[in-house]
């Protein structure tokens, strides 16, 4: 157990040396193994820019054993947790724990201490309750933290002709974008509706609609879709890539064409284009297996934070561990409100439903699986359609 020795002291010398029992009873036990504590504020100016997964991997990296690793944050009382090769199912600890226990209740949120000690206590207790696996767990590589220096520091302000070029180059590019923005606008609309085409991956994030309409998710479903069918050839090698492919046709109930015909679910069309990307992404040689849990449209996620997914007061518990895509991770650390307003808000089934909620909200299917990952959205594909 590691405390920053700056930050408030929130663990006393009885729950430090009790959290010490538990973590060496542990170790002993069948199937157990090392537990390594932080207890360090999470800044976005620190080295890991607030993301507590970044700095997780990196403390595996210095200390170079296998284990959990668990981030708690003595400022604002969350605690995070890493498998890093435990043999535990490394899902059931993430989606069953109780949120008293990440996050806190009403009496965490009242102590100086966030009773720090009891929850991680309690994340012991949970821990040993925990089904073993035979392979150990493993967390994807995180995203690297943007450098404090690449973000602040500037060119020399008159490193060149300074006001020649100021007064010229201003007028020309804000002419020359305004012509180009209408016409990639008008060209993209164009080929949008008569003839779609996939967006490149590293455009997901900013052109991938918060509340898209049925008749977009039917394109796009369709579009994903052949472009995944028309790629396939030869599924020896590519086995992640058929599994994609493979649940997606499920979800149609065996009839590609059911992407494009109105009707179907938009939790069904918003699954099948996760599984079409993922696919299509297999089949370059990338198996990432996180998607963005905020806005699955938004394409692969770096790594997971605990984000606020109310627009409540600050003071709220309404939050998730999800996995974020770059954009959504710097807005969980720069701006934490600023998250319920990019969560995926699907149509709703019917004609005469005009509510709006969280993906993950509106359809009990495979497609609440996404913040599991890729392979736990196809085994839920697999599942509700009875295949094994």
């Amino acid at each position: 157990v590691y405390a920053d020795p700056e930050s408030p002291r929130v663990l006393d010398a009885r729950r430090l040396d009790r959290l010490h029992d538990r973590i060496r009873d542990f170790r002993r036990s069948e199937g157990g193994g090392p537990v390594f504590v932080s207890v360090v504020p999470q800044t976005p100016g620190s080295e890991s820019a607030g993301d507590s997964m970044l700095f997780a991997a990196a403390v595996h990296a210095k200390v170079r054993e296998d284990g959990l690793y668990v981030v708690a944050d003595p400022d604002d009382g969350t605690i995070d947790f890493y498998n890093h090769g435990l043999r535990r199912d490394t899902d059931h600890l993430s989606f069953n724990l109780p949120d008293s226990v990440t996050f806190g209740d009403s009496r965490a949120d009242e102590a100086d201490d966030h009773l720090l000690g009891e929850r991680l206590d309690r994340l012991m207790d949970f821990l040993d309750e925990t089904p073993r696996t035979d392979r150990p767990g493993s967390e994807p590589a995180p995203a690297t933290a943007p450098r404090a220096a690449d973000e602040n520091t500037l060119p020399p302000l008159f490193a060149t002709d300074f006001w020649p070029g100021l007064f010229v180059g201003a007028f020309l590019a804000l002419l020359l974008s305004g012509v180009v923005a209408g016409a990639v606008g008008i060209v993209t609309g164009l080929r949008r509706w008569r003839s779609p085409e996939p967006e490149p991956a590293g455009l997901l994030p900013v052109t991938s609609p918060t509340e898209p309409s049925a008749s977009y998710l039917r394109r796009t479903a369709h579009a994903e879709l052949t472009a995944l069918t028309r790629k396939f050839t030869d599924p020896e090698g590519h086995a992640r890539a058929w599994d994609c492919l493979d649940a997606a046709i499920l979800l149609l109930d065996g009839d590609p064409d059911r992407a494009r015909r109105p009707g179907t679910d938009p939790a069904t069309l918003t699954a099948v284009v996760v599984l079409a990307r993922a696919g299509r992404a297999a089949l370059t040689g990338d198996t990432n297996d996180l998607c963005c849990g905020v806005n699955p449209l938004h394409g692969p996620a770096v790594s997971r934070h605990h984000v606020r997914v109310s627009a409540e007061a600050a003071g709220s518990n309404r939050r998730r561990l999800l996995p974020v895509c770059v954009p959504c991770r710097d807005t969980a650390i720069a701006q934490p409100s600023g998250i319920p307003g990019r969560l995926l808000r699907l149509p709703g089934s019917t004609s005469g439903d005009r509510s709006r909620r969280p993906y993950y909200d509106a359809t009990d299917g495979p497609l609440t699986a996404v913040p599991g990952g890729i392979a736990r959205l196809i085994d839920k594909v697999r599942e509700t359609a009875g295949v094994h």
